[in-house]
Parts: C-alpha cells; structure tokens; sequence
C-alpha cells in the first residue's frame, strides 16, 4: 500500500505513515466484474431516476393542462353571453343604420307585403317617407295601394285626393285617384274631375261618368206655330227629365219617351239628364212662344 501523501510503502496492517504520519485509507478491494456490475447498477439507477422524473414532469403537466367539466360550461357560457352582447350591440347599430334608408324599408314593406302582413307593410312605407330626402309620390302611392288592398278604401281615396291637391300635375296620381273613387262608387266625384282639366285619353276612359246638358231640337227664344214638335237628345245612356212652369226638374219630374207637341202659350221647358252613372247634367233652359197659325200670319 501506498502513502497518498507522501509515497512510501506502508506494510500491511498499518494503520500510520511510518514516514508522514498519514492515515491510511482502507479501501476494499473490488475486482473487474464486480466493478462492472456495480458501474451497471448505477447507470441502471441514473435512468430510473430520470424516468421517475420524466413521469412526475409530465403528470404535473397532466395537471395543470386538466379543465373541469364545469369549467368548461362556465366557459362556454361566458363566451356565449359575451358573443350575444355584443351580436345585440351589432345589431342594434345595424338596425338604426337601415332605419335611416328608404331603400331597405321599402325591400322591408315588400316581404311583409307577401307574408300578407299589411299593417307592417304599411308601417314600413310610413318609415320609409319619413327618413326619405326626396317628397316623391312613390311611396304614398304604394300606401294607397295597400290601404285599398287591406279594405280600406276611404283611406286610400283620401290619401290620393291629398297627392292630386299637391300634385295636381301628375297623370300617375290622377289615374290612381279616378280609379280608387269608381272602385269606391264615388261617381259624382269622378264626373267633377273629368269634366274639369283632365287629359283627353282620362276624360274619354271615363267618358261614362260625363252627363252633357241635353239638347232641344227647336231653337231657344223663337215662336213656333200649334202643332210642332219638340225633340229632346243626349250623349249615352241615361234618362231626360223635363218641365213646363220653369221648376227645376229632377228624378220626379215628367219623363221624355216621345217628341212633344207644342200648343198654344208661352212655355218655359227645362230638361236635365241623367246617366246610368247616376250623374246629373247641368239645366237646358228654353222659352217657346207658340201661336195658332191663324194669330201667326196676321200683321
């Protein structure tokens, strides 16, 4: 054995350099097998070890990575609840952006108008004028139309008389006022327009609800002789109604059939017709001085 500090040879069974005085370390012994086996065991540990620790890395990480189930719903609702606010929000600003715009109110009032949902229809159209830059007659004339399509003609009849007042100039609203008031029976209001400042394709479409003054065949002021006869005429299809004594006529008065005979005296016939329409004319008024022909040769 050999002094580790100073080198001498210590015999065996020393315990001390004899030289140094160092203590000698007794180390056992081991031979190359055992060395082997031993080197082995302890690479065998190293790699358990690091196994373990593999295996402990990797359940702390199976750990933290684990989410509850609830956790999982609460999750999940709060990004719902979050996506609905702010899909609401959206919504909302997407909504008073298209409330502002006629064209999309319109496109609006048509669907509603197919599902058969008047009323919202109508809402819209009232939406859609009140936002709309322009004072066109287009929406108000689709108001009409619905209101005339849901059964409420007077509504519509008094909404298209306001546009012909304030678009007096506009053939459009014209048509559509004349045809409303036929489909309302409003006959007298129809002969009012059409015998005023109508367009002559108009006047002559509803040339029925027009009720001329008739006509006398003799002329109005002169003096005729016993016996002549007085012919009565008017346009279309309708009654004469005449008097004698001035009075105004009406339904009540003589009905013309046949010529008159005219006898002697002053005569003041008045004659008015009336239509099929129920449309009454203005008064043809005339005077006939009518003589013997005896009294009408003297001087």
């Amino acid at each position: 054995m050999i002094c580790r500090n100073c080198g001498s040879e210590i015999p065996e069974g020393q315990l001390y350099c004899k030289f140094c005085g160092e203590e000698v370390q007794l180390v056992p012994e081991y031979s190359s097998v055992d060395m082997q086996r031993v080197q082995k065991r302890m690479e065998e540990e190293e790699l358990e070890r690091e196994r373990r620790e593999r295996e402990a890395e990797a359940a702390e990480r199976r750990k933290r990575n684990r989410i509850k189930p609830w956790r999982v719903v609460l999750d999940l609702i709060l990004i719902a609840g979050i996506a609905g606010v702010m899909s609401f929000f959206a919504w909302k600003q997407i909504d008073k952006t298209n409330e502002a715009n006629p064209g999309y109110l319109l496109v609006q009032s048509e669907k509603a108008r197919s599902a058969g949902n008047i009323e919202e229809a109508i809402a819209f159209l009232d939406k859609a004028f009140s936002v709309s830059s322009t004072r066109s007659v287009d929406i108000p004339m689709k108001k009409a139309e619905l209101l005339a399509e849901s059964g409420r003609l007077p509504e519509a009849v008094t909404l298209l008389e306001e546009l012909h007042e304030e678009h007096s100039d506009s053939r459009t609203v014209l048509s559509a006022l004349l045809h409303n008031l036929e489909e309302a029976n409003l006959n007298s209001r129809i002969s009012e327009i059409v015998s005023g400042n109508c367009p002559e394709d108009l006047r002559s479409a509803y040339s029925a609800y027009l009720a001329n003054p008739p006509r006398m065949s003799l002329m109005n002021g002169n003096t005729y002789i016993v016996g002549t006869m007085l012919s009565m005429s008017a346009d279309g299809i309708g009654k004469i109604y005449y008097t004698t004594d001035s009075t105004e006529p009406d339904e009540t008065s003589i009905l013309y059939t046949d010529p008159v005979m005219l006898e002697a005296g002053t005569w003041y016939y008045k004659a008015v017709f009336i239509n099929d329409k129920g449309i009454r004319s203005d008064t043809t008024t005339s005077v006939y001085n009518v003589k013997r022909a005896a009294d009408a040769a003297a001087p």
